[in-house]
């Protein structure tokens, strides 16, 4: 038969558009599966075989072997293939002949049986399911994929290889900027800042902590060494720093202002309203003394008056009534942050009177022989980091054992195993070797050393063999996942005793877990970057246009979105309530931008919605405004996000020259945008993703780039209505959220999303079949993150992993 180029660009398009039906309909029964003689191999030699049969098959994909049961069932992947295609209505294209709903049904619901890999029933010769194709031998239920059926031979040399149960591998990864930072907090109770120092973590399927895309350069490691030396240092208190010290500077070394010129060589004559400054570097925040040696060449009737300011704030007075002939010492006490400060000494009370009958008092002056900053002069208090630090210290004078005592517990918490002997002796011998070292200063290095380990820096699996994790192992992917810091104690003593040899262990851990105020980490670096809430901080709405929006919404905005998610979350909500709600966050800001009343103050609090405004995610204007050009909305970017965040179904990239409308934002004002999207859809190449993507993004037009509603755009009236490619119909944002609340393509999208944030890679075709389970395992009503998450930690691939890296394709893109 003749292919036209447009059929080839259409089926080109849709073989690659969705990775998932994310528009099968829910909510209803769904229908018994068919038989396969009866209904499948009649189905594809009806509707499909015209063009997809033999090796010139239309996209390269040949159904010939399909039309045998048990080839077919041998070929999970294809068969996922097929379902996508039959629920999505992109197969049998338009204009072919089209089978009757029952039909698609039956077919699609014997493709789900056989993924599941239940026995449908086949009066035409089915064979039994091959031994092994179940879970593994003291494994859980619901992690392991489906199995081939069939005799030894029965499948065709075609047959694709797979395999079931594969738990993939996962490559070396660092930590991401944010974990770095929560673990330093939590390993030594030190805020770190890392923004300026370390460069952006790239992203890889949407995340920042999959290894595949965590470069190290040379570079980073400096980077990593410099601030293990900042961290040591603020962390323990090392005896220098905790004596008083005295920081002289001599007058003929003080920086002079106009006014101020040196006397006899050694001091410094203020002669007018002038100062002197120094430049110190304190080791702590404490209290310290600001002394200098002075005297007044005395006139009128009152001492001369020294002025201390530090960093240009004044900070204290004192007379010198001192003479040339007897100079005296003069101090103020204060207290100041550690760290550099500019220290000014000033003469704050000039005096001349040239007339006055006694030429002695004619003009007073001021006299600094030296300035210094004494101290700290307070008790030291020792911070939560150095107390943490030295909590296991014994005491004594074998410094050898006491460092030995401290250095164990912190690099095996730091190291997410417990450290070796030699290893720990190694440590011992750093803190020995440094020059001058106290004990504390010692320890200081070795903690330098413990940071720069890449048994800190890199999450580290040993090994090359498929293996069951150790539960050191699995410890860490939780942390990580739920927290994204290193485990705690009851985590760590978990895994040393066992706990975590199974699933059911590995889920009673999530429950704890989640109830922790470091599982905020979900919504902050999890639930930000799903929803690309970081692009918002980057995102410039045209401020001619969009007047209103400025730093104190863009704050706001983000809020909303996290503290929603995390509410949701915390609270056992439905996950369906992250689309569909009357309820969210606001402030008064963000209240007024939205038009709903009654919200006062700066504080982010929960407000009922009472029909203002539709409630959850697709609503806030962080989604809104991150999914617009600065100028005016864009449907294509909204449907894209909702494709790719909402359904883990991202379409392909365009087409080159494809990627925009003809005459640009000049056409936007001859016709609406909905006009313009219908004229792009005219081209088969561009209509096989855009039917989907419009209609999503068309159902959010009321809302405008910077999520305030909105009833028309420009000239234009909002028409947010549009019909799926299933045939449901979508009227604007409440219509939208109800179909995307309906049936398992969200909480399925949920599972990849989490799935790539937890293990640290994309999904493969291998874990489809664990998808399939996990979402079919979910209770049918009140499905939470929380039930999601367990399900998840329950896969064979967070907590194995197989001999050699996945050969599969992923289905998400970098």
């Amino acid at each position: 038969m003749t292919i036209s180029r447009s059929r080839l660009a259409l089926f080109a398009a849709a073989a690659t558009c969705l990775a998932v039906a994310p528009f099968a309909a829910g909510g209803d029964e769904k229908p018994k599966p068919g038989t396969f003689d009866g209904d499948v191999a009649a189905f594809i030699d009806a509707y499909c075989l015209s063009c997809h049969m033999g090796k010139d098959s239309e996209g390269k994909f040949d159904l010939d072997p399909f039309r045998d049961e048990a080839s077919a069932r041998g070929k999970s992947h294809g068969l996922r293939e097929i379902r996508e295609k039959l629920l999505e209505h992109e197969m049998p294209p338009v204009g072919e002949p089209q089978p009757t709903s029952p039909e698609r049904a039956a077919c699609v619901a014997w493709i789900e049986s056989a993924l599941r890999g239940a026995k449908a029933p086949s009066p035409g010769g089915g064979r039994k399911p091959a031994p092994g194709s179940g879970k593994k031998p003291g494994a859980d239920a619901g992690t392991h994929g489906a199995g081939k059926s069939g005799a030894a031979g029965a499948a065709p040399a075609t047959a694709e290889p797979e395999a079931p149960g594969d738990p993939g591998r996962v490559v070396l990864r660092r930590l991401s900027r944010a974990e770095y930072v929560n673990s330093v907090r939590d390993l030594i109770a030190v805020d770190v800042v890392t923004d300026a120092d370390f460069p952006a973590d790239d992203l890889g399927y949407g995340f920042d902590n999959v290894g595949d895309v965590l470069s190290v350069s040379p570079l980073l490691l400096e980077k990593y060494a410099r601030a293990a030396e900042r961290i040591a240092a603020e962390a323990i208190v090392t005896p220098d720093a905790g004596g008083t010290t005295a920081r002289r500077v001599e007058a003929e070394t003080l920086k002079l202002k106009e006014g101020a010129g040196l006397r006899d060589r050694t001091w410094v004559n203020m002669f007018s309203s002038s100062d002197v400054t120094a430049q110190v570097t304190l080791p702590r925040d404490g209290e310290y003394l600001l002394r200098a040696r002075a005297y007044g060449d005395q006139a009128g009737s009152e001492p001369a008056r020294l002025a201390w300011a530090v960093d240009g704030k004044r900070v204290g007075d004192v007379d010198v009534p001192a003479t040339r002939a007897a100079p005296a010492e003069y101090e103020v006490r204060v207290r100041l942050a550690k760290g550099a400060h500019q220290v000014t000494a000033a003469f704050a009370n000039d005096y001349y009177a040239p007339d006055a009958p006694n030429p002695a008092d004619r003009d007073r002056n001021l006299a600094l022989d030296w300035i210094e900053v004494a101290g700290p002069v307070d008790a030291v208090v020792l911070p939560a980091s150095h107390r943490r630090i030295f909590a296991a210290d014994p005491g004594g004078s074998d410094a050898a054992a006491r460092a030995r005592a401290v250095l164990r517990p912190l690099a095996s918490r730091a190291w997410r195993r417990a450290a070796t002997d030699d290893e720990v002796s190694r440590l011992v011998k750093l803190a020995a070797s440094a020059k001058g070292a106290t004990f504390e200063s010692g320890i200081a290095l070795a903690l330098q050393a413990v940071l720069v380990s890449p048994h800190f820096v890199f999450r580290v699996e040993h090994g090359s063999e498929a293996r069951a994790l150790t539960g050191d192992e699995i410890a860490a992917r939780l942390s990580y996942f739920l927290w994204s810091s290193l485990p705690d104690d009851e985590l760590a003593e978990a895994a040393r005793r066992g706990g975590l040899a199974t699933a059911d262990g590995v889920a009673a851990q999530v429950r704890r877990m989640l109830r922790d105020p470091r599982a905020s980490s979900l919504a902050t670096n999890f639930a930000a970057q799903w929803l690309e809430l970081r692009n918002l901080a980057v995102a410039a709405p045209d401020p001619v246009r969009f007047p209103s929006f400025d730093e104190e919404l863009r704050v706001a905005m983000r809020a909303e979105t996290e503290m929603y998610f995390e509410a949701v979350l915390r609270e056992g909500r439905d996950l369906r309530e992250l689309v569909l709600s009357d309820w969210t966050f606001l402030n008064e800001r963000l209240a007024k931008h939205y038009g709903v009343p009654g919200v006062r103050g700066p504080e982010m609090r929960r407000v009922a919605l009472n029909g203002a405004r539709p409630g959850g995610i697709l609503a806030h204007a962080s989604v809104l405004t991150v999914t617009s050009n600065p100028t005016r909305t864009s449907p294509v970017k909204r449907g894209k996000w909702i494709l790719d965040h909402l359904l883990a179904s991202p379409p392909p990239p365009p087409t080159p020259g494809t990627d925009s409308f003809q005459g640009g934002e000049a056409a936007l004002r001859d016709a609406s945008i909905r006009v313009q999207m219908e004229r792009h859809r005219k081209d088969p190449a561009c209509a096989v993703c855009h039917v989907k993507m419009d209609v999503l993004g068309l159902a959010l037009e009321h809302f405008d780039a910077v999520g305030a509603w909105r009833e028309t755009d420009g000239r234009f009236a909002i028409d947010a209505t549009g019909k799926l490619p299933d045939g449901r119909a979508v009227d604007g944002a409440d219509g939208l959220r109800r179909v995307l609340a309906s049936g398992d393509a969200m909480p399925r999208a949920l599972a990849k999303k989490l799935f790539v944030y937890a293990v640290g890679r994309g999904t493969n075709p291998n874990d489809e079949a664990a998808f399939d389970r996990l979402v079919e395992a979910l209770p049918p009503d009140g499905r939470t993150i929380e039930d999601v998450i367990t399900g998840v930690v329950r896969m064979d691939a967070f907590r194995l992993r197989g001999a050699q890296p996945s050969e599969a394709k992923t289905t998400g893109g970098k």
